[in-house]
């Protein structure tokens, strides 16, 4: 299982074996279980997982040819990521800066000042909003005009936050369930690089009695006239 998750995240150069310097288990488990406490991808591929674009050039894996697919459509007007959102519940899943969860930005790019005070850059919105300070987690209080300012404005923005007893999860905006669709995703695809003409086609009883068996037997027997 270790060298799937590792060749799959990570890659490997040529047919030879390598020595897992760090054991995946390890690498998932908690800090409070002695692990590191992590997430496997942003360990390897950093905060961002590689969808900057600056960390795939001289390797190969699958999960990075899946990242430049979704750079390359990404050029042509087609952004995936952008139907993927975080439905916060009970915050133990989400991220307090990283993850998108409030507004049009995360707060990390949002209160620059604030998240270069912040000595536990992966900290949770379960964990953070639950304290009666936001600076609880800082190296030192905000001061001077621009930290305080962002302060009073984070306060402002997540004070009136109610995080529910329900599990945090990803949902696909394109799905009206909400989930993930290969087919929602192959249609806008589709619709967005495919030609559209300014006449539909007209489609008859003998044209599609004719694709039907044609996908039925494999061919049509048929007789010149």
């Amino acid at each position: 299982m270790e060298a799937f998750r590792r060749n799959f995240f990570n890659g490997v150069e040529g047919l030879g074996s390598k020595v897992n310097w760090v054991g995946w288990n390890h690498v998932l488990a908690s800090k409070e279980k002695g692990g590191l406490g992590t997430r496997f991808i942003t360990t390897i591929h950093g905060s961002r997982g590689a969808l900057e674009g600056t960390s795939y050039a001289s390797r190969n894996s699958p999960w990075l040819d899946i990242i430049q697919v979704i750079s390359s459509l990404k050029t042509k007007g087609i952004d995936l990521l952008g139907f993927a959102k975080k439905n916060v519940g009970n915050g133990e899943k989400t991220l307090f800066w990283d993850d998108l969860w409030i507004g049009e930005d995360v707060l990390k790019s949002k209160f620059p000042r604030l998240f270069a005070l912040e000595s536990r850059k992966d900290i949770s919105m379960a964990e953070k909003i639950s304290h009666s300070s936001l600076a609880f987690s800082f190296r030192r209080l905000p001061r001077g005009d621009i930290e305080e300012e962002q302060f009073i404005n984070l306060i402002s923005c997540t004070s009136a936050f109610i995080l529910p007893q329900i599990e945090d999860r990803w949902v696909w905006s394109l799905s009206s369930t909400g989930d993930f669709s290969m087919n929602f995703a192959r249609s806008f695809i589709d619709d967005k690089l495919l030609p559209s003409f300014d006449s539909l086609t007209r489609w008859v009883k003998v044209t599609l009695r004719s694709i039907f068996l044609l996908g039925e037997f494999g061919k049509i027997n048929y007789r010149p006239v």
